[in-house]
């Protein structure tokens, strides 16, 4: 059985680069189709980003990402502590040209390794011409087809499908149109979801 997931995912969201693994150990056991959709949570972060005890009040990032970057290491995924966050809509709409180019896979994992273990601003554009180059993407006529607003399009559509889906958070992950998991939980969880749709048991969405 085949299965097609759509992930709404945005590149300042932790869980969101634990999907990237998730989704790469499933494929092991189970077939599937992953298409990854852009989804912007926080597009009034500045380009020169902000701390993220300033940016969530009262947040303490160590007691949230300590455990995350545990479960990052099983899924071998560098991830370093986590101060700052960034505004995205520049990697988002640079990812669409990746798609657009079947480079999405190697684009979207250094544009999160840039992020969660490079500790790097996302939001500079030359942050993602050197990354677009290292996966031998045409960095110039992206950069060149983002200031032409060709993406943005592609991201409101993106959004335009979130609502459909009642998506409200990321990572969502939509399974065949028809079942939802939000949040990246436990691999465990995604491998009894699959198994439950391939044996017609399924009940309800794991929210």
């Amino acid at each position: 059985m085949k299965y097609k997931i759509k992930i709404f995912s945005d590149f300042s969201c932790p869980f969101c680069y634990l999907g990237k693994g998730i989704i790469r150990e499933l494929k092991k056991n189970f077939i599937i189709e992953d298409e990854w959709l852009g989804f912007e949570t926080h597009p009034d972060v500045p380009e020169e980003g902000m701390l993220l005890s300033q940016y969530f009040k009262g947040l303490d990032a160590k007691d949230l990402l300590t455990p995350l970057r545990k479960r990052a290491k099983n899924f071998k995924l560098p991830f370093k502590e986590v101060d700052y966050i960034y505004n995205t809509s520049l990697a988002l709409e640079a990812a669409e040209y990746a798609k657009e180019n079947k480079k999405y896979d190697e684009f979207s994992f250094e544009v999160f390794k840039a992020y969660f273990s490079d500790n790097t601003n996302i939001a500079k554009e030359d942050v993602i011409r050197k990354i677009a180059d290292k996966v031998d993407l045409n960095s110039e006529e992206m950069i060149n087809n983002i200031k032409s607003d060709v993406y943005k399009p592609n991201l409101q559509l993106n959004a335009q499908i979130a609502s459909l889906h009642n998506v409200t958070t990321v990572p969502t992950f939509i399974i065949n149109d028809e079942y939802k998991i939000s949040g990246a939980q436990p691999l465990e969880v995604f491998e009894g979801f699959l198994l439950e749709i391939y044996n017609n048991k399924v009940f309800h969405n794991r929210e």
